[in-house]
């Protein structure tokens, strides 16, 4: 999942890229919307366009990700009461207090079928959608072209969820332990979020032409913990042992005191390598 800078959704950097292959052409029809149509029509032709906007990114997550779906997974938006619901349902939030804040700073949740062989869906806040679907030409004010590209990474983070799924079944793996009260969902926790931003980070610098995305987009300010943490022991892991080494914390998470400490390694290094900078060492 994937929340505001704040507070991020519950729920990279310089590589040796594979070659990116030509995924097969993957068509939506898109029905022409007819005046007068009932409400739930125009949903569900809201959503039908929300999935093309899904099949385009899917390519470049793949890319970046190194990882490939078998079918692009399902996208659809909820209305404010649906999306207070989820949130309510899957996060579970203590105080109506509680359940209002976080709806509002949710941008996107990943929620896994309960089938073990099946794939969830990406279901997207209110707040996401507009952006998405506006149709921006190039003489579109360019924090309206902004504001769209950062909602795609946005979906990209979903995306990285969904992979997760279908290769791992990792987000099932950390409902369960969540759900026996093992305090062990932690790990799984960590390493899903951080692989996420990891590959949101990827796909919004390589791919859709963000800079400096950690420095200047949704993550500035309060870094939740396990996304911080997560993110920085998921680049490292990454930097010294390739996809391989990062595949293999997926499918088995290190116990979080490695996390931890492997997270908190990787940001003391970054502060030497900018103080280095700022004194031209």
């Amino acid at each position: 999942m994937r929340l505001v800078a704040f507070a991020l959704l519950w729920v990279p950097l310089l590589s040796a890229q594979q070659p990116e292959s030509k995924p097969p052409e993957r068509r939506i029809e898109q029905p022409a919307e007819q005046p007068g149509a009932p409400k739930d029509q125009k949903l569900v032709e809201r959503d039908r366009k929300l999935q093309k906007v899904v099949d385009e990114l899917v390519p470049l997550v793949e890319k970046y990700a190194e990882l490939e779906f078998p079918s692009p997974p399902k996208v659809r938006a909820a209305t404010h009461k649906q999306w207070r619901e989820l949130v309510a349902k899957e996060l579970k939030p203590d105080s109506t207090g509680k359940l209002v804040a976080t709806s509002m700073m949710m941008l996107g949740l990943y929620v896994p079928d309960p089938d073990p062989a099946g794939t969830g869906e990406i279901v997207l806040s209110p707040m996401v959608i507009a952006p998405l679907l506006k149709e921006l030409g190039e003489d579109a004010p360019r924090h309206h072209r902004l504001a769209q590209t950062h909602q795609k990474a946005t979906l990209a983070h979903e995306l990285a969820h969904a992979l997760q799924d279908v290769h791992f079944a990792l987000p099932k793996k950390m409902k369960r332990l969540l759900a026996a009260g093992d305090d062990d969902w932690l790990r799984y926790k960590y390493v899903l979020e951080g692989h996420a931003v990891f590959v949101e980070e990827r796909v919004a610098e390589g791919g859709l032409g963000l800079e400096d995305f950690m420095q200047t987009g949704p993550y500035v300010g309060n870094f939740d913990p396990s996304y911080a943490n997560g993110w920085r022991f998921c680049r490292r892991v990454f930097e010294q042992g390739g996809m391989q080494a990062l595949e293999a914390a997926l499918k088995d998470p290190p116990p979080l005191r490695e996390i931890l400490e492997v997270g908190a390694e990787a940001r003391d290094d970054r502060a030497d390598d900018q103080g280095d900078a700022k004194r031209g060492g």
